[in-house]
Order: C-alpha cells, then sequence, then structure tokens
C-alpha cells in the first residue's frame, strides 16, 4: 500500500509574493490609445476597456496567465486571459516567493475557497476591501510540492474542459438563433427544407408590418386573436404583489415568480408556495 501524502499545516501568506496595483493618474487614461490598464471591473473577464498613455514601470506588466484578485466589492481571483496590460491599484498579483516549495497553479485553486470565505465574512456598509494583510494572513495545510502539482494539473485540465463546453453551447445557441430566424422569416417549402431567400426569390414573400414573410403564410393575425375565448385569457399580475409575506407557506400551491422564468426554460424549483384559499378575501 503506498503511503498516504501528509499535508502539512503551513502559514501560505508568507509564501507569496504579493504585488498591488499602482495608482495610475486618471488624467492620463484613455479610451482609444495607450498601454492596457486592469481596473478591477476588468480582473473576472480579461477585457480592455481603458488605456494609460503616461510612463510606467515594467513590474506592473500584467502578462496573459497572470493571477489577480480584485480588492474592492466582491473580491474575486482569477487568471489574467488578454494581451500584456499595467496592473492598476486595488488589484493584487500572486506570485511564490519558491517555486521549489511552492506550485503556483495549485496555489491559484486554493486561494479560491480562501477569498470567497474572507469575501463572506467581510462586513461593508457601501464597499468592502481586501488588503494585502488579509492575503497575508493565508493559513492552512497542505502537501509537499510533486503532490500539489499534481493537484494543479488536475483542476486545470477540468477548468479547460468546462472552458471548451462552454465554447461549444456558444457557438450552438449561435447556430440555432440563425436557424430561428429563418424559420421565422422565411419558413419551410413543401420540399420540407427552408425556402429561398428573398433576395433570390423575392416572388414568394409578401411586405407586411413586421417585415417580408412567405405569401403562403397569408394575413397577419394578433395574438389576441388565437385565444381561447374564456374569461382572463391573458393576464399577469399583480396576484403576487397582494401577498403578504405571512400568507407564504411551506408546501401548497406553487407561486410562480420571475426568478421561476429564465430565457426558453422554466425553473420549476419552486420556493414559495400559497395556501388554496390565499388572496380569496379583500383587503381592507
Amino acid at each position: 500500500m503506498s503511503e498516504i501524502p501528509q499535508w502539512k499545516e503551513e502559514n501560505i501568506g508568507n509564501k507569496l509574493k504579493l504585488l498591488s496595483g499602482f495608482p495610475f493618474f486618471s488624467s492620463r487614461f484613455s479610451t482609444e490609445e495607450g498601454m492596457p490598464l486592469i481596473r478591477i471591473r476588468d480582473v473576472l473577464d480579461s477585457k480592455i476597456e481603458t488605456y494609460y498613455t503616461g510612463s510606467y514601470l515594467p513590474m506592473y506588466v500584467i502578462r496573459q496567465g497572470d493571477i489577480l484578485i480584485g480588492m474592492d466589492g466582491d473580491f474575486h481571483i482569477s487568471k489574467w486571459n488578454n494581451q500584456d496590460a499595467l496592473l492598476n491599484q486595488r488589484v493584487l498579483k500572486i506570485e511564490v516567493l519558491d517555486s521549489n516549495e511552492m506550485d503556483l497553479e495549485f496555489v491559484f485553486y486554493w486561494l479560491q475557497p480562501f477569498i470567497k470565505k474572507v469575501n463572506d465574512i467581510t462586513a461593508a456598509t457601501t464597499v468592502k476591501h481586501l488588503s494585502v494583510k488579509d492575503v497575508k494572513k493565508a493559513k492552512g495545510k497542505i502537501p509537499k510540492k510533486p503532490i500539489q502539482t499534481k493537484i494543479g494539473v488536475i483542476l486545470s485540465n477540468i477548468d479547460r474542459a468546462i472552458e471548451s463546453t462552454q465554447a461549444l453551447i456558444e457557438k450552438y445557441q449561435l447556430i440555432k438563433s440563425g436557424l430561428m430566424h429563418d424559420l421565422f422569416t422565411r419558413g419551410i417549402g413543401a420540399d420540407g427544407k427552408l425556402r429561398p431567400p428573398r433576395e433570390t426569390a423575392p416572388e414568394l414573400y409578401q411586405e407586411t408590418a413586421i417585415g417580408w414573410i412567405p405569401k403562403e403564410w397569408g394575413e397577419l393575425v394578433t395574438l389576441e386573436s388565437l385565444l381561447a375565448n374564456l374569461p382572463n385569457n391573458f393576464r399577469c399580475g399583480p396576484f403576487g404583489s397582494a401577498l403578504l409575506k405571512s400568507e407564504l407557506v411551506e408546501n401548497g400551491i406553487p407561486f410562480l415568480g420571475i426568478d421561476n422564468i429564465h430565457i426558453e426554460k422554466l425553473n420549476d424549483n419552486f420556493k414559495r408556495f400559497v395556501r388554496r384559499s390565499c388572496g380569496s378575501k379583500k383587503r381592507g
């Protein structure tokens, strides 16, 4: 039986090299020219919206793959995934002091729950602030460097698989959007295929108040004309706004709210319920 690797309690913060961003002069900020500048709002998605036209020290240049923490608002840790950019104030760069002792990839994943915990327990009246001292206080059990490296490789491979899956989802969503547009503007002909576009077969289309549609579709009708001939066949709230919090119960008729409505999806994981008789009495 192989020996179980030992995890030792360490002051991890003392093993990190922390670089706080520089307070670059806002008078030199630009939206079009200069060196890209990383502000707190850019940390999560690696967007570039601001540039700096002044001089700067090379130590504040961030490169792709560098680990950053946003230190105001909700604290986030992320890898920079864009071109070289400058490290602005209230953004923290994380490195390890000794790469023979600590694996940077392991540190990246270890810090994620730590930063979340600090964020959750940090009180705020307006905006929460993370300090370098908070990161310096990071303590926990860690394995030897070879085990750290294995853990980092496994987790980074999982992240890459997730990114690839998300990219595929976005690709197929674009394909679906394009197909829906074609189906709702061209429709399907007798042969079961999409009609040719209006540019190549204008005789198949008619101009309407909502744009060009196939002639075979006939005249436009309103949604109201398609509803069942019943009272209240088309209604919305404010039943929900007439409810008191005390009238919500743990079991009963599911209460449908805006939190249940998503794009192309109804979330039926109801968390609020009302009694059958709820709302039947008028309030003075």
